[in-house]
C-alpha cells in the first residue's frame, strides 16, 4: 500500500467511525497528530510501576475509549487508561482496568490501583 493509499484509507475510516483524537490535554487534535504522539513513549505513559506480582500502568489512549460515549458532545471522552498486568489470569486483579477522562483523574486512579495491587 502506498503512503497515498494509506492516508485515504485513514481519512476513510476517520468518517465512517467518526473517531476523533485527542491531546493529553483534551483539545481536539487530528490523526497525524495523535499519531506521532502515540508513537512516543515519554508522551504516552503517564505512570507505571511494579508491585510484587503485578504491573500497574497509566497511559494515554487519545481516542475515545468507551463506546458509550456520545461522541457528539463537547465533554472530553475517556482518553486514559489505568490496568493492572499479572501473569496469573486466575487473579482477581488480572487485566483490572479503569478509563478517565483527564490526566488528573488518571493519575488518581493509578494510586487506586497501586493501593489495590497492595491489598490495601
Amino acid at each position: 500500500m502506498t503512503k497515498e493509499e494509506l492516508n485515504d484509507f485513514k481519512k476513510n475510516a476517520i468518517r465512517q467511525y467518526r473517531t476523533k483524537f485527542y491531546d493529553r490535554q483534551g483539545n481536539q487534535i487530528d490523526l497525524w497528530e495523535w499519531e506521532a504522539k502515540a508513537a512516543d513513549g515519554t508522551y504516552k505513559v503517564l505512570k507505571q510501576e511494579q508491585v510484587g506480582p503485578y504491573f500497574v500502568s497509566t497511559v494515554w489512549v487519545g481516542i475515545a475509549m468507551n463506546c458509550w460515549f456520545d461522541s457528539s458532545a463537547d465533554d472530553v471522552p475517556p482518553i486514559f487508561e489505568t490496568m493492572i498486568f499479572c501473569d496469573d489470569m486466575q487473579d482477581d486483579l488480572y487485566c483490572h482496568m479503569d478509563r478517565y477522562s483527564s490526566q488528573e483523574e488518571a493519575l488518581i486512579g493509578h494510586e487506586k490501583f497501586v493501593a489495590l495491587a497492595k491489598g490495601e
